[in-house]
């Protein structure tokens, strides 16, 4: 079974929209795969310039924001459906997000499964990181920055659907921790008054023995 079909019948129909998309962002690697093979030299010249930028990035220099815009669309470069409302947001804006939550997993990624294997303690700087990652957007192939696009557009998708998950389950833990209360001071009173009857019951059978 292909990995698409498995990920659509194990998934729960209700979050189904909020999953990812990974039809559409299969289509983007193979377009990039594609654009690969037939610019293999460039890309190896590319590659080379990529790679010398990041060695020239200095971490302690706050660089001011870039702006990237998304190339032209073309023929070859139209997005799916569901991915076309994000034509006119530049890649400055889409990868922003990304490269947040990015350098926030890679600071915590000790927590995580593959964090708990011994490895060296890296300090990560996150205007180093998105120094980093601003450079290789910068020269990635218009294919690639598309599929950044369409990727940054589906983790923010998947983003807000378990921050509202998790402010429902919120409610949910308010709404029975008040319930538990109320039922316990209702508890307490009914003993309490259970407690006065019991003693008010004796106090006659004593009387009336004490009378006889």
């Amino acid at each position: 079974m292909k990995f698409a079909k498995y990920l659509e019948s194990q998934s729960v129909p209700e979050w189904r929209k909020a999953y990812i998309n990974y039809k559409a962002l299969k289509k983007r690697l193979k377009a990039i795969e594609k654009y690969r093979r037939q610019n293999e030299e460039k890309e190896d010249c590319r590659l080379e310039l990529v790679i010398s930028a990041l060695e020239n990035i200095d971490p302690e220099i706050q660089s001011s924001p870039r702006k990237y815009t998304a190339p032209a669309r073309t023929q070859s470069s139209t997005l799916d459906n569901r991915s076309t409302g994000g034509q006119a947001r530049s890649l400055s804006f889409a990868s922003s997000r990304w490269l947040d939550r990015l350098s926030k997993r890679l600071n915590n990624r000790q927590e995580t499964e593959l964090g708990r294997v011994s490895r060296p303690t890296v300090q990560v700087n996150n205007l180093q990181v998105a120094s980093i990652l601003e450079e290789a957007i910068k020269h990635a192939s218009e294919p690639e920055q598309y599929f950044f696009v369409v990727l940054d557009q589906d983790l923010e998708t998947i983003s807000k659907f378990y921050d509202s998950k998790e402010k429902e389950a919120e409610a949910k833990y308010e709404a029975i921790e008040m319930q538990v209360k109320i039922v316990k001071s209702f508890a307490s009173k009914i003993s309490k008054t259970n407690v006065r009857t019991e003693t008010y019951k004796l106090m006659i059978t004593y009387y009336i023995t004490a009378v006889r």
